[in-house]
């Protein structure tokens, strides 16, 4: 039986503010915040289109769901699902032909991209305003640590 580094109590009480302030957070603020397309629709956009956040216009570039799945390292089941989603969602559209599956960037979806990007801007901005920049900067280097060290420890069993 392995022993503890900490108290017990203690332990659970730090491990049980990391999860209830992640998740406070993510379900409370999120929803609310990502209320044009969805935190995953975002992800899945900037990921595709990574100059997204630059463009002033809808880039037309296309991309094949083989360079998608080479690039995420995901099986290929679950980026056609998710792209299946974005299409769905009327983010993309895709096309198939004898030399693969095309996925381009609808006006509507590059629109409304845009539009959850400017929430996003505005509530950081509010955020900035609230705490300082450098306070700000801080904060998140800590969190990338605190994200890092999550994600390297792994539960012993006792």
């Amino acid at each position: 039986m392995n022993e503890l580094k900490r108290p017990t109590p203690e332990l659970i009480n730090l491990a049980n503010d990391v999860l209830s302030v992640r998740n406070e957070i993510n379900a409370d603020k999120l929803n609310n915040l990502f209320s044009v397309v969805t935190l995953i629709q975002y992800g899945h956009l900037k990921r595709i289109w990574p100059e997204l956040p630059t463009c002033t216009e809808c880039p037309k570039s296309k991309i094949t769901l083989q360079e998608m799945q080479a690039e995420s390292e995901l099986p290929m089941n679950h980026i056609s699902k998710a792209v299946e989603r974005l299409n769905n969602a009327g983010l993309v559209s895709w096309k198939r032909n004898e030399s693969g599956t095309y996925i381009t960037l609808t006006d509507g979806g590059f629109e409304r991209f845009k539009k959850q990007e400017r929430i996003l801007l505005s509530y950081l901005d509010n955020v900035i305003d609230i705490i300082g920049m450098d306070r700000f900067k801080e904060i998140l280097q800590a969190t990338e640590e605190l994200e890092s060290a999550l994600n390297q420890a792994t539960p012993e069993e006792i």
